[in-house]
């Protein structure tokens, strides 16, 4: 098995479509059981938490926990760390990106031990807020890593909550957004001069109710309603998600406390949009492949 599996902490995740969040609604949902939609039986036979083995074979470099993918000719030496917040929201095509270019990876639980001196980091998505510093203390841990990652000059990718953290670490503000987004929406490129601009036109999987203000400094590349993608020094933050299939947002949905419990949320509808569109994997793999080409260029 590719990494390790960390606690289950779901909050849930909003309903589809962009909505209007009532008054004094309960954000946080009860974990009794809900029976997931049958539409969904097909997508979770192929539900992928932390990648299992597959075609692929697991590396581990000199047991000191370098774990990924291997090819012919891999770039071995180079450890990308993943960070995970929970077991519902796995690698997904960031693993499979990181596969095709054979470089070594490993997955790390936000939760515990950070990697002193990654070559890269990719910060994946939770349920957590960013500013849930009293119910999640670590996450005050993981953001002043991603401060000293930054001043050191590491590429950075954060996606959905990753890219909260940072916004936030590094000044900027996460906070409640006033309304949802989650479906599959379009992005408006601002800035066509980024070196990512070309990988983020089209539509992509949302899935959050928190949104951020950007630090002082960055340079904003694509939005939504909120922002979809900055820069900010050797970092780069994505509120969309790159990494989802078909397979990663049944398992959202089949979560006891997962989306499906939000009065608002369509299941079949969102799977229906996410299966429609048959070209997400293979440009959220072209788009994190793009950010791994930038951050860590071939020899």
């Amino acid at each position: 098995m590719i990494g390790a599996r960390i606690g289950d902490r779901t909050r849930g995740h909003p309903p589809v479509g962009v909505v209007d969040l009532p008054a004094g609604e309960d954000v946080r949902p009860g974990h009794e059981r809900r029976p997931g939609a049958a539409a969904l039986e097909e997508d979770l036979g192929s539900v992928r938490s932390i990648p299992e083995e597959d075609d692929r074979r697991s590396v581990v470099d000199g047991g000191h926990g370098r774990q990924g993918t291997s090819r012919p000719g891999a770039r071995l030496p180079v450890v990308v760390a993943v960070v995970t917040f929970d077991d519902a929201c796995p690698p997904g095509q960031v693993a499979d990106a990181l596969a095709a270019r054979g470089l070594a990876w490993e997955v790390v639980a936000a939760d515990g031990a950070l990697p002193d001196a990654p070559d890269a980091v990719v910060v994946l998505g939770g349920p957590q807020g960013a500013y849930e510093e009293a119910d999640h203390p670590y996450l005050a841990s993981v953001k002043a890593w991603l401060v000293r990652l930054v001043d050191a000059d590491v590429p950075v990718l954060g996606i959905c909550l990753g890219a909260q953290l940072l916004a936030d670490a590094l000044g900027g503000h996460a906070h409640r957004a006033p309304i949802r987004e989650v479906g599959v929406l379009p992005v408006e490129v601002v800035d066509p001069d980024d070196p990512l601009a070309d990988h983020l036109a089209g539509s992509w999987v949302f899935v959050h109710q928190d949104t951020f203000s950007l630090p002082e400094g960055a340079s904003l590349i694509a939005r939504s309603s909120y922002p979809a993608a900055f820069r900010i020094g050797s970092a780069v933050g994505l509120q969309l998600h790159p990494e989802a299939d078909p397979a990663i947002v049944a398992g959202w949905l089949a979560r006891s406390n997962g989306p499906a419990r939000w009065s608002e949320t369509d299941p079949e509808r969102l799977m229906d949009d996410v299966r429609a569109a048959e070209d997400l994997t293979q440009r959220g793999r072209a788009l994190v492949g793009a950010w791994l080409d930038e951050a860590i260029p071939a020899p």
